[in-house]
């Protein structure tokens, strides 16, 4: 597929490191250290992952309907979150903004699969908290799992996880604890617009390739992000598919 960005956009590669060595593991933590963004090869996180296809989370998700699933129309195929309301902010002035691209809906995993193959004027992206970890002030964490899984999946992503590993890439960061963990499943040439996530992300690609865009976190302001009292806070108004030159 082709690239869904100006290519002169793009400076060059992030480094890729092979962590199946203690030397390489070491190596790729050296660039998590100094905050640069690193492709870690063969890192072993969560091993049960290999096993992940659309069969295999079939078996193991529920007809829970609250997944979060985005409908891109027609084939723009395009997501991004519209949050109508946050209790931290006054969102007044940007009442009944627009929406872009795509909206959001609530349904099963298997709904998730059939909408995406029954439905030709739409795609489907479902992108699904598996688990939410609080930080309580007694310093303990709360656990709160998606309705939508069995004791299969959780272990999956919890008692299987390399935690040895993970340890050494939290502290390497100072991400502070784990907090989430979310599943992403989506058509092919997917674009999730220019935007910044509220946590320091361990991305795990289980299938198909994704191509990320990174900004330079001083880039910010050239990117032109919404309102912070706006329903697309944390998008960039700026298309990089078609950036208007001045």
């Amino acid at each position: 597929f082709p690239l869904r960005y100006e290519p002169w956009l793009c400076g060059g590669e992030v480094p890729r490191v092979d962590c199946s060595t203690p030397a390489g593991l070491q190596r790729a933590l050296g660039y998590v250290e100094r905050r640069v963004p690193v492709v870690m090869e063969n890192l072993g996180l969560m091993p049960r992952a290999e096993k992940w296809d659309l069969d295999y989370l079939r078996r193991h998700t529920n007809e829970w309907p609250g997944m979060n699933v985005l409908r891109s129309p027609g084939g723009e195929n395009r997501y991004l979150y519209y949050v109508e309301e946050q209790a931290d902010r006054d969102m007044s002035a940007f009442k009944g903004a627009p929406r872009h691209a795509s909206r959001d809906l609530r349904m099963s995993f298997e709904g998730f699969l059939s909408a995406a193959e029954e439905d030709p004027s739409g795609r489907y992206y479902l992108q699904a908290p598996l688990v939410l970890r609080d930080l309580r002030e007694d310093g303990c964490v709360q656990e709160t799992w998606s309705k939508g899984i069995d004791q299969i999946l959780q272990a999956d992503c919890d008692r299987h996880v390399n935690r040895e590993r993970l340890r050494a890439i939290e502290a390497a960061g100072r991400f502070g604890h784990w907090s989430r963990s979310q599943l992403f499943v989506g058509p092919a040439d997917s674009l999730s617009p220019m935007h910044y996530d509220q946590y320091d992300n361990v991305y795990l690609q289980v299938a198909g390739t994704k191509h990320f865009l990174l900004m330079d976190p001083d880039a910010a302001s050239g990117l032109y992000p919404f309102p912070a009292a706006h329903p697309y806070d944390e998008y960039a108004m700026v298309d990089v598919e078609r950036v208007a030159h001045r």
